[in-house]
């Protein structure tokens, strides 16, 4: 009996997405048993960064940045080492040898500075001695008297010193003094003056009143380079330098009828006001200043003479004092005038 095929039914039509259901695992199946040779390479996934923000992955690549920056620049300091190197010790030995020729300049400073200091204690010490010696020559004035023939009122005056009395200096001697100390260009009170004039200001004085005494208060060194421009200290132009004495002297004088008519003759018409003055001691206090030059010769002297403060103790009516000193010949600087004629 043949037998009857029998006849599928016929499969019931998929909604739409279960067609597609059907396809994916259709595909699924295929690829699984697709030929070696058809198998595509599988991209690579990239993965996110785990904890790094975006501004951190740029801070890392601009650190990246400045190393690679460090290191190409110290490749270029080490290819140019030796040039440099040699450089540094061309400076280095340029160096070595200025710091030996300033030791060396020190050196000579220092011996320089040592002599010229020897050197300035000596010359301040002549200087010294020469004005020492200078106010015990004339220490009573000039040597026109006869020591034995000096008034008794003269020697009475200067055995009141508070330094024991000494003789005389001889004119000659006063002279040999000058001549051996004095340079030729002589400056006294700003005035270039021969040195017979020193002399006769001296004769002036001893003549005209009683000299008691001339003696040196204090005395102060003070050093004048060359090129200073004080006036009271111009040094002469054949001179490297010199010192200056800034002297303290004290005259003790005695009026006398001399000194009225030839130091104040303007008031001899005042008979009163001459016998207040007649037989009185004053103390002139001055200030002096020597310079000496490099040679140590004396080339100025300077003079600030106060008669002024030295007869205020005794003429205290100050119209009288102004009498006295309005027409005096003897001015600030101690000199005596002639009288004009």
């Amino acid at each position: 009996m043949a037998t009857r095929k029998r006849e599928r039914p016929p499969r019931p039509e998929l909604p739409h997405a279960g067609r597609l259901v059907l396809l994916k695992l259709q595909k699924e199946i295929d690829f699984a048993y697709r030929e070696a040779s058809q198998a595509a390479p599988r991209p690579l996934l990239r993965l996110p960064s785990l904890g790094r923000s975006r501004d951190r992955r740029v801070h890392e690549l601009d650190a990246n940045e400045r190393r690679d920056t460090r290191e190409r620049a110290y490749d270029q300091w080490i290819g140019d080492s030796d040039e440099e190197f040699e450089d540094y010790d061309l400076l280095q030995r340029e160096i070595d040898e200025l710091n030996g020729q300033v030791a060396r300049l020190q050196e000579i400073k220092q011996s320089l500075s040592t002599r010229q200091r020897m050197r300035r204690v000596t010359f301040s010490e002549h200087a010294t001695r020469v004005a020492m010696t200078y106010y015990n020559v004339f220490r009573y004035g000039l040597g026109v008297l006869d020591p034995l023939h000096v008034p008794m009122r003269v020697l009475k005056g200067r055995l009141q010193s508070p330094f024991p009395p000494t003789m005389p200096v001889p004119v000659h001697d006063q002279l040999r003094f000058l001549q051996a100390n004095v340079a030729p260009s002589f400056v006294m009170s700003g005035l270039d003056t021969p040195l017979d004039v020193f002399v006769d200001q001296w004769r002036r004085y001893t003549m005209w009143f009683d000299v008691y005494e001339y003696a040196l208060e204090s005395l102060h060194v003070h050093f004048v380079a060359d090129g200073e421009t004080d006036r009271s200290t111009d040094l002469p132009a054949d001179t490297d330098g010199g010192v200056a004495l800034q002297i303290r002297a004290n005259a003790r004088l005695g009026f006398k009828r001399e000194t009225i008519e030839n130091v104040f003759p303007h008031i001899l018409w005042n008979e009163s006001l001459v016998q207040q003055l007649l037989g009185q001691e004053v103390h002139v206090g001055s200030d002096v200043r020597f310079c000496f030059t490099d040679k140590g010769q004396i080339y100025r002297y300077d003079d600030e003479t106060y008669f002024l403060e030295a007869l205020t103790p005794l003429i205290r009516d100050p119209r009288d004092l102004a009498l006295i000193m309005g027409e005096a010949l003897v001015d600030h600087t101690g000199l005596i005038h002639e009288p004009d004629l």
